[in-house]
């Protein structure tokens, strides 16, 4: 974008200037001038907004290219939400941890990616009002879906919170479902297809550092006066 090109022109007259010191017994030594605490607070909103974009438009970007180039992208991006979501997955044995859209009073959506506006499709119902923009490490299981929208609309007060990290435990499918919301109309959720505790501190610090990343708290507090960030 023309922002982000600007950004990138100046972080390059940083690097081409160069500041010469000279030592007390001769000879002299050069480094590269250091950019303003203002470029890199920009440049660290740019990094963590593209990760967030990247996230939220996965299912979208993902259709355009490979599983495997879309692995390697991904993983250029900071934090890489899909890396450390794997790595979860892989690590605890989880079903599945989606990013669930809930786009009912959405008119404007007609499904993933850009749909023409002049072009008519039918409105999404039943689950398809709750798709998932992103589903790791494969498709959203069906099964589990009208749990999760049970859960989503039982537990509404507490998600809308936005800190919240909501349990629960279905004995007929032995499968426990951890829900977080970070931002309206957004839900994670993490599916186990066993018994897990509601107090498991590893769950419930994994989904509040994903959400309170996904809503670019970290960057925004810096700006406070005092901040070390």
């Amino acid at each position: 974008t023309r922002r982000s090109s600007k950004l990138h022109t100046w972080g390059q007259t940083f690097e081409k200037q160069r500041e010469t010191r000279k030592h007390l017994f001769g000879g002299q030594t050069q480094k590269a001038v250091q950019p303003p605490h203002l470029f890199l607070w920009l440049m660290k909103l740019k990094n963590t907004l593209l990760a967030k974009f990247s996230f939220y438009f996965h299912e979208a970007l993902s259709r355009q290219t490979t599983p495997s180039e879309m692995k390697a992208l991904t993983a250029k991006t900071n934090p890489d939400y899909c890396g450390k979501i794997s790595s979860f997955i892989r690590k605890y044995d989880a079903e599945n941890v989606s990013l669930i859209f809930d786009n009912r009073g959405s008119e404007s959506f007609q499904g993933h990616g850009y749909h023409h506006p002049h072009s008519y499709r039918e409105a999404p119902k039943g689950v398809d009002q709750y798709p998932a923009v992103v589903s790791l490490p494969s498709e959203r299981p069906l099964i589990h879906w009208p749990n999760v929208i049970m859960i989503m609309s039982d537990r509404a007060g507490e998600l809308n919170t936005l800190d919240k990290v909501v349990h629960f435990y279905d004995d007929k499918v032995q499968s426990t479902y951890f829900l977080t919301r970070p931002e309206p109309q957004f839900t994670l959720v993490v599916i186990f297809e066993s018994r897990k505790s509601e107090k498991d501190s590893h769950f419930i610090a994994f989904l509040n550092e994903l959400s309170s990343s996904l809503k670019n708290s970290k960057p925004f507090a810096t700006l406070k006066p005092g901040s070390k960030g």
